[in-house]
């Protein structure tokens, strides 16, 4: 079941503090959960005007067509794949969250970075206990 999430990402919790931004941000340009709304909703409208639909929604075929990769790029995603032992839906997976984070970027491209990021995700999960066994039997039965 993991195997069909494209994205789960543990997040610490936060003091009352932070919840309330009582604490103001250093730029003082406004709390700084509105300033990341903002930015998720330009990211969803970019994705929309470019697609008609979420990066989460794409195919197989409209993920090639749309996450496209450099040479550079392709190398590294491959390396993750053989390291990871990750199955073909994961790296279509991982281009879908790459374009997400570029789209967050306001990048035209993905770049390493994204995939780093990407990667980093994968990794946590693959090592995390429980979460680790059930990752790997299911991208070992999605071969």
């Amino acid at each position: 079941m993991l195997d069909r999430i494209d994205l789960q990402v543990e997040l610490p919790s936060l003091s009352s503090a932070k919840v309330f931004d009582a604490v103001p941000d250093a730029d003082d340009s406004g709390p700084a959960w509105q300033r990341r709304k903002i930015q998720v909703a330009d990211c969803r409208a970019l994705q929309m005007a470019r697609s008609g639909k979420l990066n989460s929604r794409l195919s197989a075929a409209e993920v090639e067509q749309l996450c496209r990769l450099s040479a550079a790029e392709r190398r590294q995603l491959g390396a993750m794949m053989d390291q990871l032992g990750l199955s073909a839906r994961a790296l279509h997976r991982i281009q879908r969250v790459a374009r997400t984070l570029a789209d967050l970027d306001a990048s035209s491209q993905i770049t390493e970075a994204h995939l780093l990021a990407c990667e980093s995700v994968v990794d946590d999960r693959l090592s995390s206990g429980a979460a680790a066994r059930v990752w790997q039997a299911v991208t070992r039965d999605s071969r």
